[in-house]
């Protein structure tokens, strides 16, 4: 928990299905892409309880993997960087 009761900021499952999916795709992430995506991040996404979604550590971490196992996803740095720019806006 953060110091003095404040909430971690993180991007909740709901924000990243409304919002992050949403902004992906009106940036020209094909759907198959958005949930390529969605399936890298599912275990922190539907994390439970205090920790449940994506803090900006989590966020880090998987965007650093992203950017050394492009073959195992196809996406771009270019998308790399959007989509850490779209998660971070819900921070």
């Amino acid at each position: 928990m953060a110091p003095f009761g404040k909430s971690r900021a993180n991007v909740s499952k709901q924000e990243f299905h409304k919002k992050v999916r949403s902004a992906l795709a009106t940036k020209s992430f094909s759907l198959r892409e958005r949930d390529k995506i969605e399936s890298m991040l599912v275990g922190d996404i539907h994390e439970t309880g205090i920790r449940k979604g994506l803090d900006k550590n989590e966020i880090d971490n998987r965007i650093d993997w992203m950017k050394k196992n492009k073959r195992m996803h196809g996406l771009s740095d270019t998308k790399i960087d959007t989509l850490k720019k779209e998660l971070y806006k819900h921070l």
